[in-house]
């Protein structure tokens, strides 16, 4: 997507070590008619990790996930994840209605089978 929209842009790291912690840090610039625009962010990750990857990478993209943040790519994504969330959102609250409503009919059937009892 970055290749894209921004094609010839530059990323940068530095890595830094802190105790237990790597810490990447990057620098993104994008090119266009009008000069250089650069953003820049962090990433940090333990150096023992148990998930998936390794501590440089991680941080590494964690770092280019926020400065892409900053130059606000992505945030399209932001509106489907809002979407999809409402449209669950509204669902569950129908389904949640429409339970109540069946067992308010429920009731009501008990009640009228028992009054017309003989």
């Amino acid at each position: 997507m970055l290749e894209f929209y921004a094609p010839g842009f530059s990323w940068e790291v530095r890595t830094h070590y802190n105790g237990d912690r790597t810490v990447i840090e990057g620098r993104l610039t994008l090119r266009a008619a009008e000069g250089n625009f650069v953003r820049e962010a962090t990433g940090t990750e333990d150096n023992e990790i148990d998930s998936w990857g390794d501590p440089s990478s991680n941080a590494e993209a964690m770092a280019l996930r926020r400065c892409c943040a900053k130059f606000g790519l992505g945030l399209h994504l932001l509106g489907e994840i809002a979407r999809i969330a409402l449209n669950t959102l509204l669902h569950l609250k129908q389904t949640y209605l429409d339970t109540k409503l069946h067992k308010i009919n429920c009731v009501e059937l008990e009640t009228d089978f028992e009054n017309h009892q003989p």
